[in-house]
């Protein structure tokens, strides 16, 4: 006898396609890279480009470990799964929204030195 078949998914779609663009409009990472490419020029950018990939891919990893390590050791161990994600998208949600009011506010950093903007 075959097993029963599994669950199916649930259908995201137009919603999910909906909430990927508003998380991409939202996060905070898109106009400073933006507002930053703008004042470099082409070698800079170049090796900004690269150094921005490769510190994202081990800062995400890294995060990712510490994340799942804690999770191992213990954190959470009364919530259900759905409340952790929805409580880690709440933090993000959290973050990403103070940093827009941050930056609407003025409250930016200089991260390029004056001597290496494009004039």
């Amino acid at each position: 006898m075959l097993p029963p078949p599994a669950p199916a998914e649930p259908a995201l779609g137009l919603l999910g396609a909906a909430l990927g663009c508003l998380h991409g409009a939202c996060c905070p990472s898109a106009p400073i890279g933006a507002a930053l490419a703008a004042q470099l020029p082409g070698a800079s950018l170049a090796c900004s480009l690269a150094a921005l990939l490769l510190l994202s891919a081990a800062g995400g990893g890294g995060a990712a470990l510490l994340w799942a390590r804690a999770v191992n050791s213990g954190l959470g161990q009364r919530a259900s799964q759905k409340a952790m994600y929805r409580g880690s998208c709440l933090f993000a949600f959290i973050v990403g929204a103070a940093w827009m009011l941050a930056t609407f506010q003025g409250l930016t950093i200089q991260a390029v030195p004056l001597e290496l903007r494009a004039r």
